[in-house]
């Protein structure tokens, strides 16, 4: 909100200067607000301070108080956020601050006022979320490791709160080195390797990646693949993840190549869920570089685990070929919100009908043949219904205009 607003001002400063031809300079308020900003992006409270009585009265004052706020917050009474709160209560700026609060009364370990003030913040910030996730640990919430795998498991950074938790859930013996594992997985898969190199930290001691192997890895993977290292059998669990990772990253530029190092001898040292986790990696990859082989590599993957996204690049890699069966298997096995997107539901529609079953695939295509988009559109002229233009929205009336207008902020 506060860098949309940055580029606003931003753009209204470049009108400004551009001359009379285009929009007079700003007046003086406007002018002393952008100085205001400058200020609160450089941390200047003294010179915040004296340009805050020039802005008494002007539309965008508020945000003033904010930036004053926000930076005394860590030693702000609470009696001060909740005047401000209350003052601006159901605006944006209001939730904002509530969620800047909320981090900081976490990090200052003050979890009282914390659960005090949670439960009236509406937003969606994940820190918040992952502070709100690390107070419950601090109470004994037992039901706090079930919620917390959504991060865990998510193709991201940890936000800061869920860092706090998962070294924390370590110590106490409630994260293991599968898990530790699978999320280096999940990272490595979505070339987040800043994020993998950091995850280290939570594979049992001992068990790690050695830092100077991964960055070899990170590098140059296919040339990791080429060399005698990868040619060894790989006795631990962080030999084994190195190679996987290779593998993964490889495919990312190179899927022929990784696939043909797979499917030599290096895979035979691991478990059968483990060579089906690579073989649907090297597919996701190829089915991105429209690789026809990709689908056999599908096949090899087996019931791997699929993502809704990986299944998708399943669905489209057999498109490509017209193979209606694996069309049709890929968009089944997606999760009800996948499969109900108009998107899958056209598809698995025309791969009813490549298939022999036109009752079937005229049943799909009127689902979304009404629909105001793409597949709508595509899935009307499946059933041969005409493009009718709807009617043209009525004028905006003088009362809708009088009651934006009266609203100071717009």
């Amino acid at each position: 909100m506060r860098a949309a607003l940055l580029r606003m001002m931003s753009a209204a400063a470049v009108l400004g200067a551009a001359g009379p031809g285009y929009a007079a300079a700003p007046d003086p308020q406007d002018a002393a607000f952008l100085s205001a900003k400058s200020a609160f992006d450089a941390g200047g409270r003294t010179r915040l301070a004296a340009l805050a009585p020039k802005l008494k009265g002007h539309v965008l004052e508020p945000y003033v108080e904010y930036w004053q706020l926000f930076l005394r917050l860590p030693a702000a009474p609470a009696e001060d956020v909740r005047d401000f709160l209350s003052r601006h209560s159901g605006s944006a700026l209001a939730e904002q601050m509530r969620a800047d609060w909320l981090k900081v009364l976490a990090r200052s370990g003050r979890w009282e006022l914390f659960q005090a003030e949670q439960p009236a913040y509406a937003g969606d910030d994940p820190d918040v979320a992952c502070y709100g996730l690390l107070s419950r640990w601090n109470r004994g919430d037992a039901s706090v490791r079930t919620d917390f795998r959504p991060y865990w498991t998510a193709p991201r950074e940890l936000p800061e709160g869920c860092t706090t938790l998962a070294r924390a859930m370590l110590k106490a013996g409630q994260l293991d080195a599968q898990e530790a594992w699978g999320r280096f997985r999940v990272l490595v898969d979505a070339v987040l390797l800043g994020a993998a190199r950091r995850s280290m930290e939570f594979v049992p001691r001992g068990e790690a990646i050695e830092t100077t192997r991964l960055n070899t890895v990170i590098r140059a993977p296919t040339r990791f693949l080429k060399s005698p290292q990868a040619r060894v059998q790989p006795v631990r669990a962080a030999d084994r993840e190195l190679l996987i990772a290779a593998v993964t990253l490889a495919a990312d530029d190179e899927p022929r190549a990784a696939a043909e190092f797979w499917s030599g001898s290096a895979r035979e040292a691991y478990s059968t869920e483990d060579q089906k986790y690579v073989w649907s990696m090297l597919a996701v990859s190829g089915a991105r570089r429209h690789v026809p082989e990709a689908l056999e590599w599908f096949r090899e993957a087996g019931d791997a685990a699929l993502t809704d996204e990986q299944l998708g690049w399943r669905a489209r890699i057999a498109l490509r070929a017209e193979n209606w069966a694996e069309v049709r298997n890929a968009i089944a096995r997606m999760s009800a919100a996948a499969r109900n997107s108009p998107t899958w539901i056209y598809w698995y529609g025309r791969a009813e009908r490549g298939l022999g079953s036109p009752l079937e695939a005229e049943g799909y295509f009127a689902r979304v043949a009404g629909e105001h988009h793409f597949y709508g559109r595509l899935a009307a002229e499946e059933l041969g219904i005409a493009l009718r233009i709807p009617p043209r929205a009525p004028l905006t009336t003088e009362e809708e205009i009088a009651e934006v207008a009266a609203t100071p902020g717009l």
